[in-house]
């Protein structure tokens, strides 16, 4: 049909596809299609594919895949049965009208969702605008200065009258109660309750208290507790490493062992302090190296050479470290 291959446009795909060895499926899976329209391509069912433009896209991305050149095979297409390629409608395949009809239900989805999203915000505020003012002020406060208020007059400047302005009761000092009158007759002398007698002083006696004398027992030496050195034991069991790292500054840090493991992915603040134990090689990222001290396996390690403008990415330690610890 054109030149560069014999055959069909579609034969020449299988064969091309066949030669490196690739299932339909992984097709399939490269371009995002099902396999019914990469098997409609390799048979040259067009009747039952989109419109051209995609057609030729699908025959582009399939070229690459099997390392074929595609121009050959657009022109081939094009040029098919001597006329224009004619326009295929969207509602001729069901497989892209369903996919269309997805994505406009997805919209229609987001739409809802935004739209109710945008009510219930509308509704909390206008809870808040409605009551908390009324909580917060006290109604009773609001009532009382509206009755004080309705029983004033107003100037025509807008301030209370002056007459109008409650004024406050004098204070009256309370007067102290009457003493009884003191009868006297006369030639008679005025009597007066006799004063109370006086205490009597007693003289002090001194006494005189004997100090009992002071014993000391001497308390029996106490043995002291001897403790065995019992070695840290690390959390996990066989051969291993430990990793020490001690921070005087803020930093992130992400550690990952031999086995790929996440050992440590966290924001450390000023002052930490992290051992950690899993398979050598570790594999460090240090955001703010400069703030961190590492120790492996008991021995300083200096991450200068790897610093970049305050961050450090490297490996540290070997296989060959492992050790039972």
């Amino acid at each position: 049909m054109s030149d560069g291959f014999t055959g069909s446009i579609g034969e020449h795909l299988v064969r091309a596809r066949e030669a490196h060895k690739i299932s339909r499926a992984h097709i399939a899976s490269q371009l995002f299609l099902s396999e019914r329209i990469v098997k409609a391509l390799e048979g040259d069912d067009y009747d039952t594919l989109p419109a051209p433009i995609f057609v030729c896209g699908y025959l582009r991305s399939y070229a690459r895949i099997v390392e074929i050149e595609a121009e050959p095979l657009i022109a081939a297409y094009n040029q098919r049965g001597d006329s224009p390629p004619s326009v295929v409608s969207h509602d001729a395949n069901p497989e892209v009208r369903k996919q269309h009809i997805d994505v406009d239900r997805g919209w229609m989805i987001n739409v809802a969702r935004y739209v109710a999203i945008g009510v219930a915000v509308s509704v909390v505020l206008y809870l808040l605008w409605a009551f908390v003012p009324t909580l917060f002020s006290g109604a009773g406060d609001d009532e009382q200065g509206e009755e004080v208020a309705a029983g004033m007059e107003f100037d025509g400047g807008g301030l209370p009258a002056f007459e109008s302005m409650p004024v406050a009761a004098p204070f009256e000092t309370p007067a102290a109660p009457d003493a009884p009158p003191i009868n006297v007759g006369k030639g008679d002398k005025p009597k007066f309750d006799k004063p109370a007698a006086a205490p009597t002083v007693v003289d002090p006696v001194e006494v005189v208290v004997e100090e009992a004398p002071i014993i000391e027992v001497a308390a029996p030496a106490a043995e002291a507790a001897v403790v065995p050195d019992v070695p840290k034991k690390s959390p996990i069991s066989g051969p291993h490493s430990t990793l020490r790292l001690k921070f005087s500054h803020e930093s992130w840090v992400e550690v990952h062992d031999a086995t790929g493991r996440r050992v440590l992915v966290d924001l450390m603040r000023e002052g930490g302090d992290k051992t950690l134990y899993g398979q050598a090689p570790f594999k460090l990222l240090l955001g703010y190296s400069s703030g961190v001290v590492i120790e492996y396996n008991g021995a300083l390690y200096d991450p200068e050479n790897y610093k970049r403008k305050g961050v450090a990415r490297f490996s540290i330690g070997k296989p060959e470290d492992n050790k039972e610890r």
